[in-house]
């Protein structure tokens, strides 16, 4: 039982809950919290940050609300004017450094109190990330996006401007703009199940964003479908796996549009860069006209031509490109 556990087996089973914590654990998480507030105050224990993550992760506890008021809001400035302001260089939201010394996060709670990973072990980008943003782009996640309404004034649209436009809140070199905050708005819109932001996200993020995906069951098939043609051709051959396992079903539109990016991207890709198996269950039955519209023309399209055929059955190919299907089957 729990009060005869050693800290390495409490450690072990509060780990076993972290990917499927939800609302009917938090009893049993409260009830442990309580007890080290009251007999261990101040104590350190190994198992003590998985215990504040998972309050954290969990939207009905509470946690993330409390995690804004007392530390996130006093990271950024308000808006004098409630009319979203972007362009030029001045912008009505930015940084600043919190008023009260309370109100500031400090290494010893995030990666101590709060077992937050470093930042120097963490991402790609984080290196150029100041220790203050990397802190807010790791606690983002476990806020309510609606919070930020209620400190800016805006609305979700406003508010996913705000993140994605800002200069402040985004850096760019070779390997393109990195909007630091995008990612982790995303993943806090998705555990909250907020449609709202979702449908801003989609609206108003930018092109190519693979972290807004699997927000696509909170948004209607056309919200997709206007996203995606925004973006590259290659980006959809890329991603239409990880859409896949968030969108089961996809709509005769969204399936004609995937497949016209498809095509495009084939022209200039190695066949072993996609992976037909894993999305094909998810394709919607497309008229024949479709089809007969995107039949492969030349032997730079065989590998859709295969696409065609595990999709809607036997098409009348011509027998020079039966051929051409037949030896790319063999390979």
């Amino acid at each position: 039982t729990w009060p005869e556990a050693s800290a390495k087996e409490r450690k072990t089973w509060l780990e076993a809950l972290r990917p499927d914590a939800r609302a009917d654990d938090l009893p049993f998480l409260r009830k442990i919290f309580e007890e080290i507030s009251e007999n261990q105050p101040s104590g350190k224990t190994e198992w003590r940050p998985v215990l504040h993550q998972l309050l954290l992760s969990i939207p009905e506890s509470g946690r993330g609300q409390a995690l804004f008021e007392a530390h996130l809001r006093h990271y950024f400035t308000v808006p004098k004017k409630k009319t979203l302001r972007l362009f030029g260089k001045k912008t009505e939201i930015g940084l600043k450094t919190p008023d009260q010394p309370a109100q500031a996060l400090t290494p010893e709670r995030v990666y101590g109190e709060w077992g937050f990973p470093p930042k120097s072990g963490d991402g790609r980008f984080h290196f150029a990330l100041s220790e203050t943003a990397y802190w807010l782009r790791v606690l983002l996640p476990f806020v309510p996006p609606s919070a930020w309404c209620g400190h800016w004034g805006y609305d979700a649209a406003g508010c996913v401007r705000g993140f994605c436009e800002n200069p402040e809140f985004r850096f760019e070199n070779a390997a393109g703009t990195f909007r630091f905050f995008l990612e982790p708005l995303a993943e806090a819109t998705r555990r909250y199940g907020d449609a709202a932001f979702a449908q801003a996200l989609f609206q108003h993020a930018p092109p190519n964003e693979p972290a807004l995906l699997p927000l696509a069951p909170l948004v209607s098939s056309a919200e997709v479908e206007a996203y995606f043609t925004r973006c590259e051709p290659q980006f959809a051959a890329e991603h239409l796996h990880e859409l896949t396992a968030h969108l089961p079903r996809w709509s005769a539109r969204l399936s004609a549009l995937l497949l016209r990016q498809l095509a495009q991207a084939l022209a200039a890709a190695p066949y072993h860069s996609f992976r037909f198996d894993v999305w094909l269950p998810n394709w919607h039955p497309t008229t024949p006209d479709t089809v007969e519209a995107a039949t492969p023309k030349n032997i730079q399209d065989y590998q859709l031509g295969t696409l065609h055929q595990r999709l809607f059955g036997p098409v009348r190919w011509s027998v020079d490109l039966q051929e051409k299907l037949m030896a790319f089957e063999k390979m």
